[in-house]
């Protein structure tokens, strides 16, 4: 009979600890969709503003370019 009461006893705290550990790991790992989304919105608006400075100026020549001629030896008087 007493065995029968240790081993009750001994179930239900297992038990209790495996709910307590059950609970720790829900703590640690909650939900991170928000936190995905707002990543994925700065992420983004960092690659248009890259792509925003990388563009060319609107006469599609970049400043302080010269000729491709001049660069390649080409056009000159020698």
């Amino acid at each position: 009979m007493e065995e029968m009461e240790q081993e009750r006893v001994r179930r239900e705290t297992e038990e209790k600890e495996w709910v307590e550990r059950l609970k720790k790991i829900k703590e640690q790992y909650t939900d991170t969709s928000d936190q995905w989304e707002k990543d994925k919105a700065d992420i983004h608006n960092l690659a248009m503003k890259e792509k925003e400075e990388s563009t060319l100026p609107a006469d599609g020549a970049l400043e302080g370019s010269e000729p491709i001629q001049e660069r390649l030896g080409e056009g000159k008087n020698e």
